[in-house]
């Protein structure tokens, strides 16, 4: 019987196969057992680097600044001993912040349409919470965002306010634009 020398296929991804938005609050929640349930979200990050997946951002660097702000503290954080903990976590994050994994940019136009009807709806948070719905729609992805407050509920677990964003990505002829946790994400991958 003749075996195969053909090397098995690896299956990509079922979520996106080149950019991804991700909000900063997916990364920060990468180190806390509490949101990173059975570490779906090392595993989420693991699987879409692996897959060659590059991240979406503004050509003003908001996010990549956002980043830089609320993530190097995850950089210096030791134990009692002096040695990193989280390695691994830290060489996740490593990867998705290198300048390079910032492959696609969106130029933010304050006063276009779409930017005016977003803040309308995420009309509390930082403005970098618009930037990464503007970017994600504009770019017809994927925004990965664990932002129940601001982004996905509106006050109830039904996602009002993600209801209405995918709302205007579909006016906007964008249909592949989407908003999930990072569970939901997970779970499509």
């Amino acid at each position: 019987m003749l075996q195969s020398t053909k090397a098995p296929t690896v299956k990509k991804n079922n979520l996106i196969s080149d950019f991804v938005a991700i909000d900063t609050n997916v990364f920060e929640h990468l180190f806390n057992p509490q949101k990173n349930i059975r570490n779906h979200i090392g595993s989420l990050l693991t699987r879409l680097g692996s897959d060659g997946v590059k991240l979406i951002g503004d050509t003003e660097g908001r996010i990549a600044h956002e980043y830089e702000n609320r993530l190097g503290y995850f950089f210096s954080i030791q134990d009692g001993f002096g040695n990193i903990t989280h390695q691994d976590y830290i060489d996740i994050l490593r990867y998705w912040l290198l300048p390079e994994t910032i492959k696609k940019k969106i130029s933010v136009n304050q006063g276009d349409n779409l930017m005016k009807a977003i803040k309308k709806i995420v009309n509390s948070g930082n403005g970098t919470d618009r930037i990464f719905v503007y970017t994600a729609i504009t770019a017809d992805r994927i925004l990965v965002t664990n932002d129940r407050q601001d982004i996905i509920d509106s006050g109830n677990r039904r996602g009002i306010r993600r209801q209405k964003l995918l709302k205007l990505a579909k006016q906007s002829s964008k249909k592949h634009a989407r908003i999930l946790t990072s569970e939901e994400a997970y779970d499509q991958v």
